[in-house]
């Protein structure tokens, strides 16, 4: 019952966007089945550019949308197999396996962020500047 009313907005989402999809022919059922939370949003929101075909352009979006979420996921089921491979060629346990994996994969994020992308920005220009007045 809970999973029914968590999805149950998906069925809004597509009553409120079958004006917008039905000149679209056949393309009208992936854009139903295609709409996420982050689809519905940038459906919603985003300036269609002038001379662009409506169509063509919400079409875009949810494929393009579609296919980021499944490389994402590609790419993150490769990331833990490959760190979990990598734990149990060093010796790692597998009950201290997802303690490991779990501080790796919050390393990943952290480094993605952007204060700290900045603070090591900051760090090197730091050195570059020492090395630079030294020389």
């Amino acid at each position: 019952f809970m999973t029914l009313m968590v999805n149950i907005r998906h069925v809004f989402y597509g009553i409120s966007l079958l004006e917008r999809f039905n000149g679209m022919g056949k393309k009208k059922w992936y854009m139903i089945f295609s709409l996420t939370d982050e689809t519905y949003s940038l459906l919603c929101t985003t300036k269609i550019p002038e001379g662009i075909d409506e169509g063509k352009f919400l079409f875009a979006i949810a494929s393009l949308d579609q296919v980021y979420w499944v490389a994402g996921s590609i790419i993150g089921a490769y990331t833990i197999q490959a760190i979990t491979t990598t734990l149990y060629a060093l010796g790692v346990s597998t009950e201290q396996a997802p303690v490991y994996k779990a501080i790796i994969v919050i390393i990943i994020v952290a480094i993605q962020a952007p204060p700290v992308k900045a603070f090591f920005a900051r760090r090197q220009a730091r050195k570059a500047a020492l090395k630079g007045g030294v020389a």
